[in-house]
């Protein structure tokens, strides 16, 4: 620009420095010319100066904190009197102000990412991008792309329950011996200080690695999302091909070897950016295991559930059957029993088994096959405890391109509960008195409602995912679990109990937004305990498969009848005798046909079953 041309100062200033080597010597007086715009440091420059001046090290310190000092005072006031000096320049060229925008615009757009200009933001034109590639000669590299992203993930996660673990070992380790000497080397107070240096240590940490990995998440969704886009519009410009030396593509491979480049990063760096730490040195590879917590089932049901058990000497026990349901036109339906976690149809396996794992589910990402599964949640919504952690750490463990991550899902259930609630409030509000007290007591309930948010049993939400293993939509049923596993509960759950509507506005769900495959809990419990005896797991199953029979009967009514895959889902540790009594009995819940008695009267006695 012209004012640059004509700027003057260039930055270089005086630096004065005085000092005494010793006792009875003359004073030595030290002018040296730098520049403030300079990269180099203060002590690599005091050093540079003591060397060359032959200046005692024990002054080399005292240098380097007064050019330090120096330096950033006169940048300051550079820098002030740089801004007030173009101020001033455009005040006498009024003409110059568009041009000055239009070039710290696009300086600002060609820097910094989050000012440049997205290829698209409309979810609409990223999606119908994503299905055409992955239906294409493309779906290979988007893939690999893809498979790295969630190695550098799940790197991430893995090496902060390692620092956490340490850290909290590290202070339990400090508070045994605190308390072993309570009263000779430490104080009560001291117990306190002591626990709450610890609870800030440990928030300290946790808040380092969320915005860590907010920060590289986003960044990892940002680059995912506009190399889709830009990859799509290559291609069908190319006829349906890409080119190898394309920009598109160059991109990506680009993307790939960043991504290969922060995994060979040692892990601790990868969290906090600067540190490093010798202990981490093996929790540096790029390929661990990809879920987060062991699983409660020795393997994961990709592929078939039936085979041998994992290494811990399970049994697995699966079994398929075939009805046709309906009054007048009959509809098929495939219906699977087993015993497996519910999660395992979250999580992902094994590095090995991922790729075929992700293969199938981007491939009905975008389709009418889509696959769901329920899950019985409490009221809470906060997702800290139980199955509840475990799903908000598998989504966790691997990046979502596509939809909403789950806590801002959530987010966005609980917002809507509260102006559900507010809106019920003020209603209630206005068939009443005008009574000044009511009103501003149910302001300070709607206040305190957003802190809090309760749902009532049998509530219905839904969270979209396409970064789970086989399922695409969760069904989160509200229920009081702890009840539902209790002996008492075999009388009071029944067609009238609100999960029977829970599960019905499920199957409802799946019939409006074409998902075909539906994972249900069949004991409405993730769990076993010892309330569940052989008797209670066959009663509370036939009572889930006649309603999931009703159902579907009445699902034919909703979609005209549409094929579907029902899989009934036992919690862990039921015996082989509970197996199988269970599926003796679902054939007689889904039987549709009876034996007729089809001899004339008088004539032999005849028999014939369809």
């Amino acid at each position: 620009m012209d004012f640059e041309l004509h700027s003057q100062d260039n930055g270089q200033r005086n630096f004065q420095y005085s000092f005494y080597p010793g006792s009875g010597k003359s004073q030595y007086d030290l002018n040296l010319a730098m520049s403030v715009l300079s990269k180099e440091t203060a002590e690599e420059l005091a050093a540079r100066v003591c060397h060359y001046h032959n200046i005692p090290c024990f002054v080399k310190a005292d240098i380097s904190v007064k050019l330090r000092e120096f330096k950033e005072k006169e940048r300051i006031n550079y820098e002030d009197c740089h801004g007030m000096s173009m101020i001033d320049w455009i005040r006498e060229h009024p003409e110059m102000i568009g041009k000055v925008s239009k070039c710290v615009a696009d300086k600002y757009e060609h820097s910094w990412m989050q000012h440049s200009k997205p290829t698209s933001t409309n979810l609409k034109d990223f999606s119908q991008s994503y299905h055409y590639l992955i239906h294409s000669s493309a779906m290979m590299i988007l893939l690999e792309l893809e498979k790295k992203y969630q190695q550098v993930i799940t790197r991430m996660m893995k090496n902060r329950r390692y620092l956490m673990n340490n850290l909290q070992e590290k202070q339990q380790m400090e508070m045994s011996r605190v308390c072993e000497h309570v009263g000779f080397a430490y104080t009560q107070e001291d117990v306190l200080q002591i626990t709450a240096r610890h609870v800030d240590e440990m928030e300290r940490l946790e808040s380092q690695c969320r915005e860590n990995y907010q920060k590289i998440s986003g960044d990892q969704r940002t680059k995912f999302r506009q190399a889709v886009t830009r990859l799509a519009d290559e291609m069908r410009q190319g006829g349906d091909e890409f080119a190898p030396d394309s920009a598109a593509y160059t991109n990506i491979k680009q993307l790939i070897e960043e991504a290969e480049e922060n995994l060979r990063q040692n892990p601790h760096q990868q969290l906090f950016g600067a540190t490093t730490d010798s202990n981490g040195s093996d929790t540096s590879r790029g390929d661990d295991v990809i879920s987060p917590t062991s699983s409660r089932v020795g393997s994961s049901p990709s592929g078939s559930l039936g085979g041998a058990g994992g290494s811990d000497g399970m049994v697995y026990m699966e079994e398929s059957f075939t009805v046709n349901l309906g009054n007048q036109l009959k509809t098929m339906h495939n219906l699977r029993l087993l015993v497996t976690d519910t999660l395992n149809y979250c999580r992902y396996a094994d590095v090995r088994e991922m790729e075929a794992q992700r293969f199938q589910t981007v491939m009905s990402l975008y389709s009418d096959s889509l696959s769901a599964v329920v899950l019985f949640t409490d009221n809470q919504l906060d997702y800290s405890i139980g199955i509840e952690q475990e799903l908000a750490n598998i989504c966790r463990s691997t990046n979502e391109f596509h939809f909403d991550s789950l806590s801002t899902q959530l987010e966005q259930v609980k917002q809507s509960v509260r102006e559900m609630k507010k809106s019920t409030n003020q209603q209630k509000n206005d068939g009443s008195s005008d009574d000044s007290e009511k009103n501003t007591s149910n302001e300070n309930k709607n206040s305190n409602s957003t802190t809090s948010v309760k749902m009532n049993e049998g509530d219905l939400f839904v969270t979209r995912h396409s970064n789970l293993s086989q399922v695409h939509i969760v069904f989160h049923v509200v229920a009081d679990t702890s009840n539902l596993k209790s002996k008492t509960s075999q009388s009071s759950v029944n067609s009238r109990h609100p999960i029977y509507h829970g599960l019905r506005h499920a199957l409802k769900l799946a019939s409006d937004y074409e998902i075909k495959t539906l994972t249900i809990p069949l004991l409405l419990a993730h769990e076993v305990n010892d309330d569940m005896t052989s008797q209670w797991c066959t009663r509370r199953a036939e009572l889930v498969m006649k309603w999931m029979k009703g159902f579907m009967i009445e699902m034919a009514s909703w979609d005209g009848g549409v094929s579907r895959n029902l899989q009934f889902v036992l919690p862990p540790g039921i015996s082989e005798q509970c197996f199988d009594a269970i599926r003796s009995i679902l054939p007689e819940v889904y039987r549709t046909t009876s034996t007729r008695n089809l001899t004339p009267r008088g004539g032999a006695v005849s028999r014939i079953s369809r």
